[in-house]
């Protein structure tokens, strides 16, 4: 019987870098384009409402979910990410770094979409602040190198696997 080996989804740190950024991407990608739309038609629909003491409410909402989920991302993350310990396979720790930062995208991405929605069914424009919040950390969160090294429990042969993206990190 012949068995076939899978391939791994990446070869090299490289490419497991690529994973990572085209996750971050449709975050970037999904919470932008949502947000745009919905200002259009916010826009549009203003003139004909009074959404006054709705924007109020819903804004104080959108306030506190995008603080706590940005205290939970912060209290998260360095859990999630040091869960193996220094023992674990490279391979592993890198999945698990991957877990955590769609986690961590996640956290970001839903109050954005709830900002949205808001702004959707109140036309308060405070809440495109928050909005603009949590774009900006979507689109600052960096998947580098660097900061894999100093994110992840590595050995030195690991962190020189990381250093130089073309090796292997079998």
């Amino acid at each position: 019987m012949n068995s076939t080996k899978l391939q791994p989804p990446y070869q090299n740190f490289a490419e497991y870098i690529r994973s990572v950024k085209f996750v971050q991407n449709a975050f970037i990608a999904g919470a932008g384009l949502f947000g745009l739309i919905t200002i259009f038609i916010v826009e549009v629909m203003k003139s004909t409402g009074d959404f006054d003491h709705l924007g109020q409410v819903l804004f104080i909402i959108a306030l506190t979910l995008t603080v706590l989920t940005f205290i939970a991302r912060k209290a998260l993350f360095p859990i999630q990410v040091n869960i193996l310990g220094s023992k674990a396979p490279l391979r592993r720790k890198l999945d698990v770094y991957k877990a955590a930062v769609m986690v961590q995208l996640a956290l970001i991405e839903a109050p954005a979409l709830f900002c949205i929605i808001v702004y959707l069914l109140s036309g308060n424009r405070l809440v495109l602040l928050l909005w603009l919040f949590q774009l900006y950390q979507l689109f600052t969160t960096r998947i580098t190198p660097e900061a894999v090294s100093s994110t992840l429990p590595l050995s030195t042969a690991e962190k020189m696997k990381i250093d130089n993206p073309e090796m292997g990190i079998d």
